[in-house]
C-alpha cells in the first residue's frame, strides 16, 4: 500500500513537472514567433494591417474632454521600441478598461493589431509623424524587458538649441548642472484670471554653455523644494528636463516645461545623471555657492536688459534705422 502511494506521488509530480516544462517551452516558442513578427516603429505606416509592435511605455497622461474637462477623453502615452524610435499613442476612454492595467510607465508590451494615424498635434513629443491608436480588437500583452533607458531620454545639446537647430513643434530633453535661480513669479492669465507660478533657472553643460529653463506650477514647486533640500550642502545639482519646449524671448532661446507631460529630474538616481556627474568630476568642475545653492538674481527681464544680447539688438535696430534713412535720402 505504501509503495502504491509513493509511486502515485512520483507519477503525479512527474506529470506536473512535465506540464510546467511544456508550458515554458510553449511560451518561449510563442515569444520567438512573436519576435519574428514584430514590426519596428520606424517601419509602421497608416496602410499596415494586422501587425505587432514591441515597446516600452515611457510616459502616460490623461487627456480631458475639451467641452467638459472633468471627463476623460483618452489616455495618451509615449512608446519606445528597442531601436529607440518613439511614437505617441492614444487609448480612447471607451476602450480604456481593457488596457488600463497594462498602460503604465516602464511596462514593456507587445501590442497586436493597433491602428496608425497621422499625428497632427500642435506639439509632438517625438519626431514621429504617426500616432498609434488602441481599438477594441487590439491586444496588449506584457512581455520581457526590451532594454535601454526606462525613461527613453534622448538629450539635445545646448549648442543645437542655442543655434536654433531644434524642431519648432517638437520637444527636447536637456541635462545640465544648476548655477543660479531667478526670483519666483506669480502670473495672472488675463482671460481666465487663473494664477500660475513660475521660476527661471540657469543650467550649464559640460562645455560651460548656458541655458535657461522656465518651470511652471508643479515643476516650479518641485525644483524649489529640491533647492531647499540641498541648501548648505556641497553637491552638484544635476537637472534633467524631459519633453521640454524650446521658446524664444527677445531672440534668446530658453526651454520651458510642456504642461503635465514634461518630466523633471533633480539629482535623480539614473544612469544619465550619474554619467553627467562623473564627467563633471573628471572635468574638475568645483562645487561653489552658486552651483550648490544657486544665486537669487535679478528678474529675467532685468538680466536681459543688462546683457550683451540687449546691446546687440540696440545696435542692430539703430543700424537698420540708419540704413532706411539713407534709402529715403537717395
Amino acid at each position: 500500500m505504501f509503495l502504491h502511494f509513493v509511486l502515485f506521488n512520483i507519477l503525479r509530480w512527474s506529470f506536473v513537472f512535465v506540464i510546467r516544462i511544456l508550458k515554458y517551452v510553449l511560451v518561449r516558442v510563442i515569444d520567438i514567433m512573436e519576435n519574428h513578427n514584430i514590426t519596428m516603429l520606424r517601419a509602421v505606416d497608416a496602410f499596415q494591417e494586422q501587425f505587432s509592435v514591441k515597446v516600452r511605455v515611457i510616459r502616460v497622461w490623461e487627456h480631458p474632454e475639451r467641452r467638459n474637462p472633468s471627463q476623460l477623453y483618452s489616455l495618451d502615452m509615449i512608446l519606445i521600441d528597442e531601436e529607440g524610435t518613439k511614437i505617441e499613442a492614444t487609448c480612447l476612454n471607451r476602450v480604456l478598461r481593457q488596457f488600463q492595467q497594462s498602460l503604465v510607465e516602464k511596462q514593456c508590451l507587445i501590442i497586436r493589431n493597433p491602428t496608425i494615424g497621422f499625428n497632427n498635434s500642435t506639439y509632438r513629443y517625438d519626431d514621429n509623424q504617426n500616432r498609434l491608436c488602441f481599438q477594441g480588437t487590439t491586444e496588449a500583452i506584457q512581455c520581457e524587458d526590451i532594454g535601454g533607458s526606462p525613461y527613453g531620454i534622448d538629450f539635445m545639446s545646448f549648442a543645437d538649441i542655442l543655434n536654433s537647430n531644434a524642431v519648432s513643434n517638437s520637444t527636447v530633453d536637456v541635462i545640465g548642472y544648476f548655477t543660479r535661480s531667478f526670483p519666483k513669479e506669480t502670473v495672472t492669465n488675463k482671460g481666465s484670471g487663473k494664477q500660475s507660478v513660475k521660476v527661471t533657472i540657469e543650467i550649464l553643460d559640460l562645455e560651460r554653455r548656458t541655458l535657461f529653463l522656465t518651470l511652471w506650477d508643479q515643476y516650479c514647486d518641485q525644483v524649489l523644494s529640491f533647492f531647499e533640500t540641498i541648501k548648505g550642502k556641497n553637491v552638484h545639482a544635476i537637472i534633467i528636463l524631459q519633453f521640454g519646449k524650446v521658446k524664444w524671448w527677445n531672440g534668446v532661446e530658453y526651454v520651458k516645461n510642456s504642461y503635465t507631460v514634461s518630466r523633471l529630474f533633480c539629482n535623480h538616481d539614473c544612469p544619465e545623471a550619474d554619467e553627467f556627474r562623473n564627467s563633471l568630476i573628471e572635468n574638475s568642475v568645483e562645487v561653489t555657492e552658486s552651483t550648490s545653492l544657486g544665486s537669487m538674481g535679478k528678474s529675467v527681464e532685468e538680466e536681459f536688459l543688462e546683457s550683451k544680447y540687449f546691446s546687440i539688438f540696440v545696435m542692430y535696430f539703430r543700424l537698420r534705422r540708419f540704413a532706411r534713412s539713407l534709402f529715403w535720402v537717395i
